[in-house]
């Protein structure tokens, strides 16, 4: 899937005059090369987040990667945007952003009139900042037949698929 999204984004970078050379690796070495970081000449381990100063072992200007999160309800997305975020191996740094994802995971925020308002601020401080685009999100209905048992739906459907049965 991938090696689609990546063949679309560097046709529809070449449309707008943007050259576009595809690479594409295995999966652990992209983990490794390209998602790891660490702050130059320090002892460092490579990690997914070693904060702000933080590169790569491979130099890279766009990755293709197939993650997900929900946009209609953000708050589960600090990994990718909050500055300690345990995936924000690009190194988006926004105190104000930081803010808002304590904020919108506190009691003020069960106020579904004040959670509005933080989920579009930082809707808009992400967007802004613009450290990764979300090309798409699938939303989809399941169904099933009554007899399978087993399901425990949410976000991730079929996330326990090996424990469905027919009963």
């Amino acid at each position: 899937m991938n090696e689609n999204v990546g063949h679309l984004v560097k046709q529809e970078l070449s449309a707008i005059g943007i050259e576009v050379e595809l690479k594409f690796v295995p999966w652990a070495t992209e983990l490794r090369k390209y998602l790891m970081n660490k702050v130059p000449d320090t002892d460092q381990e490579p990690r997914y987040n070693n904060g702000p100063g933080a590169v790569s072992e491979e130099p890279w200007d766009l990755l293709i990667i197939i993650f997900n999160t929900n946009p209609l309800s953000p708050s589960g997305s600090d990994v990718f945007f909050a500055t300690n975020g345990g995936l924000n191996f690009w190194g988006c740094f926004n105190t104000q952003i930081d803010e808002l994802f304590k904020r919108v995971k506190s009691k003020e925020a069960l106020d579904e009139k004040v959670r509005k308002e933080l989920y579009a601020e930082l809707s808009q401080l992400i967007s802004e900042e613009q450290p990764v685009n979300f090309l798409a999100f699938q939303l989809a209905n399941a169904g099933f037949q009554k007899n399978v048992k087993g399901i425990e739906p949410g976000i991730n459907m079929g996330y326990n698929y090996h424990l469905w049965y027919f009963e």
